[in-house]
């Protein structure tokens, strides 16, 4: 994908390593945005599960006096 973005900025002339550089971050950072998002999701289906769990442990011990 870096590879590809090099390549698009080749074909225009007057396009400079440092815009191609500003460009590499920026995608490096949406990368990085979106594997945090996705690992957020993950702890906040764990954090449910487990929310789940503690609450039928709860009504267990009610129930069992």
């Amino acid at each position: 994908s870096e590879m590809c973005i090099r390549d698009r900025f080749s074909r225009y002339p007057g396009t400079s390593h440092s815009k191609y550089k500003k460009i590499t971050e920026i995608t490096i950072l949406q990368k990085d945005t979106s594997n945090n998002s996705n690992a957020i999701r993950d702890l906040n289906t764990r954090l449910r599960q487990i929310e789940i769990d503690l609450a039928k442990h709860h009504a267990e011990d009610k129930k069992n006096g």
